[in-house]
């Protein structure tokens, strides 16, 4: 899946896109390579533990802002850090209000699939918070998380169905949650008619 910045609005079908923002790749390019740094690694190295090429780690490291949330995963992987330490500005203080008309979602190409995080990252909090929309009748498939990840999702809005490692899909309804351990590969699926939405709270195992 890649990444635009942002979409104009992804709750309605027929959603219209602004020209892209270079902010978020800048703030992704700005952390890996303060994360790589801080680890002592080379791109090579990082590509090394990431199963990517470093011509992948150099596009990230230079602000491209074409990528995929599958590959930001791997990266994050690879560092052994928490997906928002990629995507997230800086770490704020006192009380926060993230305004919904201000938000660099991520989201697909063709805007099926968007998220956005609900909450500043805080590099010693093990838990995230976003908002995800998926439109009728598409798929999204996630790699497992590393090991001991979980997540927690509450549907708001339409019908789900999580599908986790092996097993048969967990439909879900407008007011429903699941709990389940994300280092499985794992997918999410809009069945209905209209577009869904959920909470989703990834959370890390310490240490």
């Amino acid at each position: 899946m890649t990444i635009h910045f942002p979409i104009e609005d992804t709750y309605a079908a027929g959603e219209r896109r602004r020209p892209a923002w270079p902010n978020l790749a800048t703030v992704i390019a700005r952390n890996l390579k303060r994360l790589r740094f801080r680890q002592r690694l080379t791109q090579d190295a990082l590509a090394d533990r990431t199963g990517l090429g470093r011509t992948e780690i150099e596009r990230l490291e230079a602000g491209s802002a074409d990528t995929s949330i599958a590959l930001l995963w791997r990266v994050a992987g690879g560092l052994g850090v928490p997906f928002a330490a990629l995507i997230a500005d800086q770490a704020a203080r006192g009380a926060v209000v993230l305004r919904r008309d201000r938000a660099e979602p991520l989201a697909s190409p063709d805007g099926y699939f968007t998220t956005r995080a609900l909450a500043p990252f805080d590099e010693l909090s093990p838990v995230e918070f976003y908002e995800v929309r998926i439109t009728a009748g598409h798929v999204e498939h996630s790699d497992a998380h590393a090991a001991g990840t979980s997540e927690t999702l509450v549907v708001t809005k339409g019908m789900l169905e999580v599908t986790i490692g092996r097993e048969e899909p967990y439909r879900l309804a407008a007011g429903d949650s699941i709990v389940f351990q994300a280092d499985l590969p794992h997918a999410y699926a809009n069945p209905g008619t209209e577009t869904t939405a959920f909470h989703l709270i990834v959370q890390y195992r310490h240490g």
